[in-house]
């Protein structure tokens, strides 16, 4: 009697090879290491968020300058449209009658920017600074979007930054012609 053997021509599995299994753990790995630092809280996220809205209100402001097209208010005081920074108490804003040169926030106004603690609730510091003056407490516009001063000179004439600053550093960069940007 002849005994009929079957032999399979498939290798027989065994598992993972060492290359796979390595593999897997570098992806899990990396995973792991992207996930848990977006897990441990907002540090880092708080500067970049607050530089945004500093973006966003500048530019804001410099378009009011530049669709301005009165000269003087309605008591003839000339027109300031301006944004002012309380490195003091950590804050920024629009001045308290947003077309004057008034150099205090308006805290209570729908304009306002920036909370009396929303800085400082995210430990975050402010300062502005023009390349060539030093450190500046206001940045208004006239009507073709340059950076002025609460007296119409120019400044920015070599750059404006403002930073936000704790575990990273954020920073808004106005350049000579009135471009806002976000920078390094």
């Amino acid at each position: 009697m002849n005994k009929i053997i079957i032999v399979s021509t498939l290798p027989r599995s065994r598992g993972f090879t060492l290359i796979e299994l390595l593999t897997v753990i570098v992806i899990l790995g990396t995973l792991s290491v992207v996930a848990v630092s977006r897990f441990q809280g907002k540090d880092g996220f708080a500067e970049f968020g607050w530089q945004k809205r500093l973006i966003s209100a500048l530019r804001n402001v410099q378009q009011l300058a530049m669709q301005d097209t009165r000269a003087l208010d309605g008591a003839g005081a000339p027109l300031c449209h301006q944004l002012v920074f309380d490195t003091a108490n950590v804050r920024f804003g629009v001045p308290t009658d947003a077309d004057s040169c008034s150099t205090t926030i308006n805290i209570a106004g729908p304009s306002f920017l920036s909370s009396g603690s929303g800085l400082v609730d995210d430990n975050v510091q402010l300062a502005a600074v023009d390349n060539s003056l030093g450190i500046i407490n206001l940045i208004g516009f006239n009507g073709l979007g340059q950076p002025v001063d609460s007296t119409g000179d120019r400044i920015c004439t070599t750059g404006c930054q403002i930073s936000f600053s704790n575990s990273a550093v954020a920073k808004v960069c106005i350049e000579s012609e009135g471009y806002i940007r976000a920078c390094l």
